[in-house]
C-alpha cells in the first residue's frame, strides 16, 4: 500500500543531484546519408555539449573531452556544426571559431578575429568537399550592431567570400542538388523570423551569387523551414492563411500550397535549426505539425496533395533531417523518454538512442493533460496540466495538492504536453504543475499567437491568473498554496503577476526573468533588440507604456516573498534586470532571497548550480506555504 504524506512533503526518487546529472538531452540533430549527428548537453561536465554520431550501428562521441559543441550568433545559437560527406565541423563555444574534427583533434579552419568571439558561425551545409556555405555573425570593434551575413567558407584554403549582405538577417542557406542555385531566409528589424522572414532564391557560383529574387514572404505572412527537393523544387512553410502551411515552388515559377492542415507546420525560429519538413526518398515530404502543442508526423505527396499520418508515440518533434532511406529526429513522449529516431516508411521508427531518468517508475509518471480556461475577457486560454504522481506515495484523503505554475519564455514560445525532468521534480514531490500556454504562444496559429502583439505585460498576465484561479474553484488544487515560476519572458510574467494589485499567488520565482522593459530594449543583443516594438510598441513614442509594464516600477504593489535567480554571464537579460527588482523589493521591506550563479550565461547549464537552484527553490516554496519537504535541502534565508 502506497504511504499517506501531505503534498509537498514526498520523498521523491528524484533528486535534484540525480536531474543535474542525469539531465543529459539531446538537440539540434542533423542526418547525411546514413549518419546522424546531436549535440548532448551535459550538466555533469560543466554544462558543455558533446557532439555525438551514430554510424555503422553505434554511437561514437567525436568530440574531444572538455570540448563545448556550442555557436552564439543571434546568442541563442542552434546548428552549431556541419555534418560532410566525410568530415565534421563544429563551432567552439570558446573561441566560436568552426573547426574540423578529426582523429588529430579539433582543428580551426575560420579565421582567428582580433577579439575574443567576434566572429561566429552558424547554420553551416556542407557542398562538396572543401566548401561549406553558412552563416556569420561578425561582432564590429568598438561596439555596435553585430553584422549577419551568408559566407562560402573555402575549409581548405580558408578564405571567406560573402554570398548575402546587408539585411539585420539571414537564416537557413542551402545550396541546391544540382549546385546551381542558393535560397537562404532573409529579415529585417523590427520584425522577429516568424513575423517576415522571406524567402530568396539566387544563382549559386561558388564564391558569389547573381539574380538574387525573392520569392515569397512580406511583412505580412513569414516563411520557415526551407528545404530542396531532389527534383530541383524547394519546399518550405508559408502562413498568409494563418497557419504555416506546405508550399511548393521553384526558382522562376509560383509558389502554391499544397496543404490545407489548419495547424502549424512550422515553429519560431529562436535557434537555427528548427527544420519542421524532410523530403523522403520517393519525392514525398516528412513533415510536422503542431496542433494546441501537440506534434505529429505525417507524410505529404508533393504533386497530389495526399496527407498520410504516421503513428509514433511522440508528442514533440524535433530537428526533422533526411538520411538516405527516411528521416531522423528528436522525439519526446508524453511521459518524458527523449529518443534520437531514424524512420523511414519501410521500416518504421528505430531508436538509436534513449534519454530517459531510469529513477523514475511507471507510477512516477503522470499523462500531462491538456486543459481550455475562459479568461475575464471572453477569450480561452491553453495550458498542460501535471498531476501529482509518486509510486510509493498519495496524499491524505481530501487534500488538495499546492500548484506550481510554469510561465515559458519567449514570450513567443509553448509549452508541450511532455512530463519533463524538471516538472517531474515537482509532481513526484505531490505538486501540481500547469504549465500554461498563454495568448501569444506558438502552437495555436498565428492569431493565437500575435494576440500578444502590444499586450504584453496584459494578456499573458490575465491567462496565467485565469489558469490558476481556475484550478483553484474546481478544487483540482490548493488555492492558497500556488506559486508562479519562469524565466526569461517568463519571468517577466512571473514579476508582472506577482506586482498585480490582486492575484492568487503565494509566491513566486524569477530566474533571469526582466523587471525594467525600457533597460531591456536599451540593454539586450541584436536579435531581440526591436522584439518589443512588437509586443509593447516603438520607442519612444510608447515610452509610457514601458514604464506602466515594467515590474520595477509596480513594486510597490509587489507583496508575496520572491525568490530571484540570476546567470552573471546572461547577455540576452542582463544581471541588472534581477539585481533593480532585488533592491526594490528590499527597500519595499518584501521577504526575498537572490542568487547570482558566476560562469552562468542565459539558462543555467552547470550541474551544481541546477542543484542549488531547485534545492533553494523547494525550500523556498516549503518556507512560504507552511510545510518542511523530504531530505535535507539549504537553509535559505529570505530579507
Amino acid at each position: 500500500m502506497p504511504e499517506v504524506r501531505p503534498h509537498g512533503t514526498w520523498p521523491s526518487p528524484l533528486s535534484a543531484a540525480e536531474l543535474a546529472a542525469g539531465g543529459r538531452t539531446p538537440a539540434e540533430l542533423a542526418a547525411l546519408g546514413g549518419r546522424v549527428a546531436w549535440v548532448e548537453s551535459r550538466p555533469d561536465e560543466g554544462g558543455r555539449q558533446a557532439l555525438l554520431v551514430h554510424e555503422d550501428g553505434a554511437v561514437h562521441e567525436v568530440t574531444p573531452a572538455g570540448w563545448n559543441t556550442r555557436t552564439l550568433v543571434h546568442e541563442y545559437g542552434g546548428a552549431s556544426f556541419v555534418l560532410g560527406a566525410d568530415a565534421v565541423w563544429a563551432s567552439s563555444f570558446a573561441d566560436q571559431r568552426l573547426h574540423r574534427i578529426g582523429p588529430e583533434g579539433p582543428v580551426p579552419v575560420t579565421t582567428e578575429p582580433a577579439r575574443p568571439r567576434a566572429t561566429r558561425w552558424a547554420d553551416g551545409r556542407a557542398v562538396g568537399g572543401d566548401l561549406i556555405v553558412a552563416v556569420r555573425e561578425t561582432h564590429p570593434d568598438g561596439g555596435g550592431e553585430a553584422r549577419n551575413e551568408v559566407v562560402a567558407l573555402d575549409v581548405a584554403a580558408g578564405d571567406e567570400h560573402v554570398l548575402v549582405t546587408g539585411r539585420d538577417f539571414v537564416a537557413a542557406p542551402r545550396v541546391s542538388p544540382d549546385g546551381a542555385w542558393l535560397l537562404w531566409l532573409a529579415w529585417d528589424h523590427p520584425s522577429m523570423p516568424w513575423d517576415a522572414a522571406e524567402l530568396w532564391v539566387a544563382r549559386f557560383h561558388g564564391d558569389h551569387v547573381t539574380d538574387a529574387e525573392r520569392v515569397l514572404g512580406d511583412a505580412a505572412a513569414s516563411v520557415t523551414s526551407p528545404v530542396w527537393l531532389p527534383d530541383g523544387r524547394i519546399a518550405c512553410s508559408h502562413d498568409p492563411s494563418g497557419f504555416w502551411e506546405v508550399h511548393v515552388g521553384a526558382p522562376g515559377t509560383r509558389f502554391r500550397a499544397i496543404s490545407e492542415f489548419g495547424a502549424d507546420c512550422g515553429v519560431p525560429a529562436w535557434q537555427f535549426g528548427t527544420q519542421t519538413i524532410a523530403p523522403l526518398p520517393d519525392g514525398r515530404l516528412a513533415c510536422v505539425l503542431t496542433e494546441a502543442a501537440w506534434q505529429r508526423l505525417v507524410v505529404v505527396d508533393p504533386d497530389r496533395g495526399t496527407v498520410d499520418d504516421v503513428e509514433l508515440p511522440y508528442a514533440v518533434l524535433a530537428s526533422v533531417s533526411p538520411t538516405d532511406d527516411g528521416v531522423a529526429f528528436i522525439g519526446a513522449t508524453p511521459t518524458g523518454a527523449r529518443d534520437v529516431v531514424r524512420w523511414s516508411p519501410e521500416t518504421g521508427p528505430r531508436t538509436l538512442r534513449r534519454y530517459d531518468l531510469d529513477v523514475l517508475r511507471p507510477g512516477d509518471r503522470a499523462l500531462p493533460t491538456p486543459i481550455e480556461v475562459a479568461t475575464p475577457d471572453g477569450a480561452v486560454t491553453h495550458a498542460i496540466l501535471h498531476a501529482p504522481a509518486n509510486a510509493d506515495v498519495v496524499g491524505p484523503e481530501g487534500e488538495r495538492p499546492p500548484l506550481v505554475v510554469f510561465t515559458h519564455g519567449g514570450p513567443t514560445g509553448n509549452a508541450h504536453p511532455v512530463l519533463t525532468a524538471a516538472i517531474a521534480y515537482w509532481t513526484t514531490r505531490g505538486f501540481a504543475v500547469a504549465d500554461v500556454n498563454y495568448r501569444g504562444s506558438s502552437g495555436h496559429g498565428r492569431a493565437y499567437r500575435e494576440a500578444l502583439y502590444g499586450q504584453w505585460g496584459v494578456l499573458d498576465v490575465v491567462d496565467t491568473i485565469a489558469v490558476a484561479t481556475d484550478l483553484a474553484r474546481r478544487g483540482v488544487v490548493d488555492g492558497d498554496r500556488m506559486a508562479i515560476r519562469g524565466g526569461s519572458a517568463g519571468g517577466y510574467t512571473t514579476l508582472m503577476v506577482l506586482t498585480e494589485p490582486e492575484h492568487p499567488f503565494a509566491c513566486g520565482t524569477s530566474f533571469f526573468g526582466v523587471s525594467d522593459l525600457a533597460r531591456l530594449a536599451r540593454d539586450t543583443h541584436k536579435f531581440e533588440s526591436r522584439y518589443l516594438d512588437q509586443v509593447v510598441g516603438p520607442l519612444p513614442a510608447a515610452a509610457a507604456t514601458y514604464d506602466e509594464r515594467s515590474p520595477i516600477t509596480r513594486v510597490d504593489q509587489l507583496s508575496r516573498p520572491l525568490l530571484v535567480l540570476q546567470g552573471l554571464e546572461d547577455e540576452v537579460v542582463p544581471p541588472s534586470q534581477a539585481e533593480a527588482i532585488v533592491a526594490a523589493a528590499a527597500a519595499r521591506g518584501v521577504p526575498h532571497a537572490y542568487l547570482a550563479f558566476e560562469g552562468e550565461q542565459h539558462g543555467f547549464r552547470r550541474a551544481e548550480n541546477i542543484v542549488t537552484w531547485l534545492e533553494s527553490e523547494l525550500a523556498f516554496y516549503g518556507q512560504v506555504m507552511g510545510f518542511t519537504p523530504a531530505g535535507e535541502l539549504p537553509t535559505l534565508r529570505l530579507d
